[in-house]
Order: C-alpha cells, then structure tokens, then sequence
C-alpha cells in the first residue's frame, strides 16, 4: 500500500478561492456566489479551461462544502495524519510552486516529494503525461 498527494491541503487554511468560496453561507453561495465566482474565473484568461468546465457543472453546495472543510480546525490535521502513516508516502508539486516551504520539510519527515515538470496549479491538466508518469513511478 503507498500513497501519491497531489496539490493536497495539509493544513486547515483559506487558499484565494477557498476563502472566498467560505465567507458565504451556503445558502448565500448556492444563490449567488457561485454564479459569481464563475463568471469572474470565465473573464481571467489565466484560470485554467479544465477548472473553469469543471466548476461550471459542479454543484454549488458541494463545492462550498468543500471550500468550508480545507480550512475547518481538525485535530489531527491532514498533515500529522500523514506524518504518522507507516506506508510509502509521496507528495507532488507543480514546477511553478517551487518557492512552497514544504518541498523542505516533507522530506524531513519521511515524505517522497516529487516535482511535476513545467506544471502550474492545474497540474493533471496543463502536465498530464509528466503528472500520469510521475504518479506511476511513485506507485511502482
């Protein structure tokens, strides 16, 4: 048994879009805002089409249900959860995230980091064959 994170929230924080997915209540998002966050992802050329397709046809509560539990207080956090596993672990990043702490410290933990070549945020999508050959070396 092994596992491959990719792109994963260790810690409960607000990224860009979650936060602002979180300031609305359900109800609040399901009628409006999510309409809203897809029409300002549709006019920034710089979302990716696969995100932007993907969260056009998502339902809104899912999402913001979603969104509400990447930055909820756990206790363990996803982090210590996968420091404490004792099976192969292995973390991909995207190229373009180079700069993120934790290329550092997963390592220090025991955590295989692996870089996905010339891949921004949507990683499965803008690097799909570097991502699919990536993820099966980490399986092998």
């Amino acid at each position: 048994m092994r596992i491959v994170l990719a792109r994963s929230n260790l810690d409960p924080s607000p990224g860009s879009i979650s936060g602002y997915m979180a300031r609305f209540s359900e109800e609040e998002y399901a009628r409006s805002g999510h309409a809203e966050l897809v029409g300002r992802a549709t006019a920034d050329p710089s979302v990716p089409g696969g995100y932007l397709g993907s969260l056009r046809i998502a339902d809104p509560i899912a999402v913001h249900r979603s969104a509400r539990s990447l930055i909820a207080p756990r206790s363990p956090t996803f982090r210590e959860v996968l420091y404490d596993l004792r099976i192969p672990r292995t973390f991909l990043f995207a190229e373009r995230n180079a700069a993120d702490p934790d290329l550092r410290e997963l390592p220090v933990h025991g955590v295989q980091v692996r870089i996905i070549p010339g891949a921004g945020h949507d990683m499965m999508a803008n690097s799909a064959s570097e991502f699919a050959a990536t993820v099966a070396a980490a399986l092998e």
